[in-house]
């Protein structure tokens, strides 16, 4: 009901909302800063870093930029049907991802150019320490029991990019779209758990027996008994 309640400065021809980024880990300037060097204006971010007039004057961008599809998607949608602005959905997790979505943005308003520049830049700048660590993690064995997003957004992450191998994926609250995208990215043979349980996670450890396990504390605690280590995510 708020929407459409400030009209915001615009600053650019190109105006975006960046909906489904909550600034985890300063997630939210990275993207800030893509966005800066191509000259497209950020209206307001769903909601990492969002102020309440910032979301007020959402309807003044010409796209939405969907990032956690499930819980923002909603969002979008309903702007989309207000004021009829067009959305698209990118992975902002990995760098396959990421050149995906700054090109799909670059598309959108026509400046590919602009986008191939930041694209080249990052290469140029993160290529060749990516390169350090898959050297390193090439072949290990990894299990990601996260919340239903983030088994889709890490998993082609963690393989093309530093050559693991998810070998177990497991979700607490992920819904029946989170599991098919997880599922569509997933290698054959993987095993795909739906809110599992503590036995059911001792089943599948001694199955896959994997080299690092990806979860919470909750989890975590119990892969620590078993002298694996863990990352919490």
């Amino acid at each position: 009901d708020k929407v459409g309640t400030y009209e915001p400065e615009i600053t650019s021809p190109y105006t975006i909302n960046v909906i489904g980024d909550y600034n985890i880990q300063g997630d939210t300037f990275v993207m800030e800063k893509y966005m800066e060097k191509m000259g497209i204006q950020i209206i307001a971010h769903f909601t990492g870093n969002g102020t309440y007039d910032s979301l007020r004057g959402m309807h003044r961008a010409q796209l939405n930029v969907t990032n956690c599809a499930r819980s923002a998607g909603y969002i979008a949608n309903e702007l989309k049907k207000k004021y009829g602005i067009p959305r698209i959905d990118v992975d902002t997790w990995g760098f396959d991802y990421a050149k995906e979505g700054l090109r799909k943005i670059g598309a959108f308003f026509g400046i590919e150019d602009r986008a191939e520049a930041v694209i080249a830049e990052e290469v140029a700048k993160y290529e060749s320490k990516l390169e350090w660590y898959k050297e390193r993690l090439s072949g290990k064995k990894v299990c990601i029991w996260t919340g239903g997003p983030r088994l889709w957004h890490w998993t082609k992450a963690l393989e093309d990019d530093l050559g693991m191998h998810v070998v177990a994926m497991s979700s607490k609250f992920g819904h029946q779209e989170d599991f098919e995208k997880v599922i569509a990215r997933g290698e054959e043979g993987t095993i795909y758990i739906d809110d599992g349980n503590e036995l059911e996670f001792f089943e599948v450890l001694e199955m896959v027996k994997p080299d690092l396990v990806l979860t919470g504390p909750r989890v975590g605690a119990l892969v620590k008994k078993l002298h694996l280590p863990y990352v919490n995510g």
